[in-house]
């Protein structure tokens, strides 16, 4: 975070970013502009799977496929932690992404618990946990899947968090689980 930078200054400091690639205009963002993530591995002995360090490609997949689906300008959070301890506030974040433990063929592997809903500001709420034990492997899938269903099934120009909010837990799992040509 940058502050106090004197007026006169700015574009300087701007051209600078700008040449290493980061963008400053918050259009420009979109998702990223409201994703955060814990440390979570190596650096907390709470964490249970990674967050940090897979945040930048899980978010960079989601911003990916909301421009292949005309969503890029929705205004999406997306929190991810390593841990039950939520110090990202997973279940704050319209998208809420929960390190677990997850089984798979008989193997102990990371995983997330997947939380919809949440919200901050004029918007605040707690998001309600959708799906359990999300593999890696199953993560982009199923946020792809969550994202179809939303384009599919809004009125229009609702939010991700109002769609979310306006269906019982029940007929969120199932829109969010349909096959993508349902």
């Amino acid at each position: 975070m940058l502050c106090d930078i004197p007026a006169e200054q700015r574009s300087e400091v701007e051209a600078l970013l700008h040449e290493h690639g980061v963008k400053t205009n918050p259009k420009e963002l979109s998702i990223y502009r409201f994703a955060m993530a814990c440390p979570a591995m190596p650096t907390c002995g709470q964490a249970v799977a990674e967050a940090e360090r897979v945040h930048p490609n899980v978010v960079s997949q989601i911003e990916a496929y909301l421009r292949e689906l005309g969503l890029e300008g929705e205004r999406i959070s997306m929190r991810m932690t390593g841990c039950p301890n939520g110090c990202a506030r997973p279940y704050m974040g319209d998208i809420g992404l929960l390190a677990a433990k997850v089984k798979v063929s008989g193997e102990t592997l990371e995983g997330y618990h997947v939380f919809v809903g949440g919200g901050f500001g004029e918007n605040q709420a707690i998001g309600r946990q959708v799906f359990q034990g999300i593999s890696v492997q199953e993560l982009k899938p199923t946020l792809e899947k969550m994202l179809r269903a939303y384009l599919n099934r809004r009125q229009s120009a609702e939010s991700f968090q109002s769609f979310t909010k306006r269906h019982d837990l029940n007929t969120l799992q199932k829109l969010f689980s349909e096959p993508d040509d349902a």
